[in-house]
């Protein structure tokens, strides 16, 4: 009887927890832990952006887009406790970089992302900017550091582009696409294929 009620609780405040991430009303983030001036100019903490960024433009400014954002915060081991996948995502969503035109947060919003993280566990920021300056290190010695994706548009691009450019872009997408060369199966690849054997 105890383990039923334990089970039922615990569905209960499953349910719960799935209420609240489904309400449009949520309670605000936590105040970001204080972040030192020295943080936005510091080269380490800048090389590990950069081993972390998923996009690169033609400038040479280098950005991180939500799902490398994600990847960050698992990989630095600080989901976890306060900070669920979806207030990870939450931060990226405030971070400011929904509001540029690709999408993608660049340096300082991404050093404020990290305070907001600290905020999040109860931290000082150099606790979390440690952490992910050991694990950028760790992944850029072993050759697992991210290869980002360069990028041709302009950040100031206007939001709303004319067809003919829209049309020769994705005239470029398509004939990119036809000199690739036909990916591998994986090891399974032939037992799952969709074709049917004869």
């Amino acid at each position: 009887e105890a383990a039923a009620e334990a089970a039922e609780a615990a569905a209960k405040a499953a349910k719960d927890a799935q209420a609240q991430a489904d309400s449009p009303v949520q309670a605000p983030l936590p105040n970001p832990s204080d972040v030192p001036g020295e943080a936005y100019a510091d080269n380490e903490l800048i090389a590990a952006y950069e081993a972390f960024a998923t996009h690169v433009e033609s400038s040479g400014t280098m950005s991180v887009d939500a799902a490398g954002w994600n990847k960050i915060v698992r990989a630095c081991g600080l989901v976890g406790g306060a900070l669920t996948d979806a207030v990870a995502t939450r931060i990226f969503d405030e971070s400011g970089a929904k509001t540029r035109p690709s999408g993608r947060m660049h340096f300082a919003e991404w050093v404020d992302a990290l305070a907001l993280v600290g905020g999040t566990h109860g931290v000082m920021f150099k606790v979390v900017e440690a952490r992910v300056k050991s694990v950028a290190e760790k992944q850029k010695a072993a050759g697992t550091a991210s290869r980002p994706i360069h990028v041709a548009e302009a950040e100031a691009a206007p939001a709303q582009a004319t067809a003919a450019p829209a049309q020769a872009a994705g005239a470029a997408a398509t004939d990119v696409g036809a000199t690739k060369k036909k990916k591998k199966k994986g090891m399974f690849g032939s037992m799952f294929s969709s074709k049917s054997k004869k």
